[in-house]
């Protein structure tokens, strides 16, 4: 029987791959397609410099660590840091369109061992 924090991590989990807030992420690596549950958020505003709302096309997603190293993508450099930045991915929005992104920034959260994934446009 686990310990608490092995439930936290347990049921953490459980949100971003099946709580019904899920969507499926597609990875695409030089071997093929890696599909994986998450969650993704597109706010349309961020905070500018001098503190002020501002519109901007932000696009989240949070994954599980676990999910991708078992779908055969590598996470970690050889420092054993994580190392997404560049990874494209795509999924389906809300209103049904198809769209592709690239790993810009990411972070993780060793406690859970999700990733959260800061994604930009992508155009290849």
């Amino acid at each position: 029987m686990g310990g608490t924090l092995d439930l936290v991590h347990r049921d953490a989990a459980d949100i971003i791959k099946g709580g019904g807030f899920q969507t499926e992420i597609t990875f695409k690596e030089l071997t093929g397609e890696v599909l994986v549950s998450g969650t993704v958020t597109h706010p349309n505003f961020s905070v500018g410099e001098d503190g002020q709302a501002v519109n901007s096309k932000n696009v989240h997603a949070t994954v599980n660590e676990t999910d991708l190293v078992e779908g055969g993508i590598t996470t970690r450099d050889g420092n054993n840091d994580i190392a997404l930045r560049g990874k494209i991915l795509s999924f389906t929005d809300s209103r049904g369109i198809l769209d592709t992104w690239i790993v810009r920034e990411f972070w993780p959260t060793r406690t859970f061992g999700h990733v959260v994934l800061i994604l930009g446009s992508y155009n290849g």
